[in-house]
């Protein structure tokens, strides 16, 4: 039996997946496609199971703006949205917003995850895009102006908020960190925000050369899970 309350969270992008078990409060380092069926985490047994892609074809629309069977129509307004692709949708947490993605490339690893994680007695499982995860850290994080992100190397997904207000939800193709940093300060520089007045935070790991490089412009820079 489960243990009761035991969550497992998954990140899963092309390159791989990462492990967050909530109980150990941290994250595993990027493992590799094969790995599915050898990590020991995903061979135990969970109440409740949340798998995340990085998929770049996402979009966040008001409420007021979906229409239930329109999803896709939504989506191609911002997206490459292909005939095989499968949409999927999902009240934005904390928002009067909807998520709207498809698949991407990750999505037979994503599956091989999920499948390993039910055969292990998990039947709660869900999966979302990166960005669901980051939209839910808006009210857990403190301070006033925050910047959050999670990167895999090929894609960035990053929320900007000021208090609970949001100002930015996208995805960005970076196939470098330094990319990704563009990105990042192009963002916060548009909104005219003060970086040396900002927080960032990761759900991903970072090494100790991007942290230095971060640090060198935001206030803080620290790790969420």
């Amino acid at each position: 039996m489960p243990e009761t309350g035991s969550k497992i969270s998954v990140k899963v992008s092309p390159r791989g997946f990462l492990i967050n078990r909530d109980q150990t409060g941290h994250s595993s380092e990027w493992m590799d496609a094969g790995s599915v069926f050898t990590a020991p985490e995903l061979r135990s047994e969970y109440e409740e199971a949340e798998v995340s892609t990085f998929t770049p074809s996402v979009t966040l629309v008001p409420s007021d703006f979906h229409i239930p069977g329109n999803e896709r129509n939504l989506l191609a307004c911002v997206a490459a949205v292909s005939d095989d692709d499968s949409v999927f949708c999902e009240p934005a947490p904390g928002l009067d917003a909807v998520l709207i993605w498809s698949s991407g490339p990750e999505s037979p690893l994503a599956g091989a995850v999920v499948q390993t994680l039910k055969l292990s007695g998990c039947q709660k499982v869900r999966v979302l895009p990166e960005l669901y995860r980051l939209l839910r850290h808006i009210p857990l994080v403190q301070q006033y102006n925050k910047v959050l992100c999670s990167y895999d190397g090929r894609v960035l997904c990053l929320v900007i908020a000021e208090g609970k207000s949001l100002r930015l939800c996208s995805t960005f193709r970076a196939d470098s960190f330094t990319t990704a940093e563009y990105w990042i300060f192009d963002a916060v520089k548009s909104l005219q925000l003060n970086m040396e007045m900002t927080d960032i935070f990761f759900a991903t790991p970072l090494s100790e050369e991007e942290e230095i490089s971060l640090c060198s412009y935001f206030r803080s820079v620290d790790i969420i899970y």
